[in-house]
């Protein structure tokens, strides 16, 4: 997917516009990502006219909003996103958040979440069983450090990283088969 800064709702619609089109004229992508964008329900028509907009276009499939924060659930019934990262932030804070309620509503891979300065495999293990717990369909953890950017490097528990989810998503696929094959 493609990197789309918003400006939280401030930048002109149509430069946005702009940008989304050129990801779906010159690149081999599906989607876009539309960083730093509006939480509350005062953006939800901009954000709206992009996820239709961005639709509209033949290669472009799959919106991702990246509020960071917990996000109106007008956002995910309008819909303005296919997936909104709805938390974002050190990896501390992942243990003592609340998502809002409305989160078991919608399927998990309406929601991700991103944590940094994950201080190592077993924090970032048990961050990725909370996600799952908490009904989070996409997950990014780093050791990375907040200043000056948590998101210029790979973790350096990566491989693991990538090895655990999978090994969830195997178990999560199994426990569903289960539970698909007792209703035929």
């Amino acid at each position: 997917i493609g990197y789309v800064s918003t400006q939280y709702g401030q930048r002109p619609i149509r430069t946005v516009k702009q940008e989304i089109k050129l990801y779906n004229d010159y690149f081999n992508i599906d989607g876009v990502f539309l960083d730093e964008a509006g939480a509350l329900t005062t953006t939800l028509s901009y954000y709206t006219s992009l996820y239709n907009y961005t639709k509209s276009l033949p290669n472009l499939r799959r919106v991702v909003l990246n509020p960071g924060m917990p996000t109106d659930i007008g956002y995910f019934k309008r819909p303005a996103a296919d997936a909104a990262v709805i938390f974002e932030s050190y990896s501390p804070n992942w243990t003592t958040h609340t998502p809002d309620s409305y989160v078991t509503n919608f399927a998990a891979e309406r929601f991700a979440m991103l944590a940094h300065e994950v201080p190592d495999i077993a924090a970032m293990q048990a961050a990725v069983d909370l996600a799952i717990e908490r009904n989070f369909g996409y997950v990014y953890l780093t050791d990375d450090l907040y200043s000056p950017n948590p998101w210029d490097s790979l973790p350096s528990f990566w491989t693991d990283e990538v090895a655990y989810i999978a090994q969830q998503n195997a178990l999560l696929g199994a426990m569903l088969a289960r539970v698909e094959l007792s209703y035929q």
